[in-house]
């Protein structure tokens, strides 16, 4: 798996693995801490008013995010890229609230701490 992944040696997808995992540690248990990142989302454009509740949802959270990007995947997806850059507590706060929009397929999020 490691070489299919580029790394010549396992040692060194293994340090990546566990840094991985500590970062995610660290920004969970950091609600306070700055952070950047980006959260995914493929959702179903022909769900009645999905696309206002996502806008609405942006100009709720308008303090953490700084870019997004719509792309028509497919006649029934769609996906929606937004940069986030804030407190965790408040971009986990973005995520969660994307998480219960009805036709919302898919979401995933990456965060990486902004060190000092």
């Amino acid at each position: 798996m490691s070489k299919s992944m580029g790394y010549e040696e396992r040692s060194k997808a293994l340090q990546i693995a566990i840094q991985i995992l500590i970062n995610d540690y660290e920004l969970k248990s950091s609600p306070e801490s700055m952070a950047t990142g980006t959260i995914l989302i493929i959702y179903a454009h022909a769900v009645r008013r999905i696309d206002s509740v996502l806008t609405e949802l942006g100009h709720e959270h308008r303090l953490v995010i700084v870019s997004s990007l719509h792309l028509h995947l497919d006649d029934e997806n769609c996906l929606n890229i937004i940069v986030v850059r804030g407190k965790v507590k408040d971009i986990s706060a973005l995520e969660q609230s994307v998480r219960k929009v009805t036709g919302v397929r898919q979401l995933s999020s990456a965060f990486l701490a902004i060190k000092k």
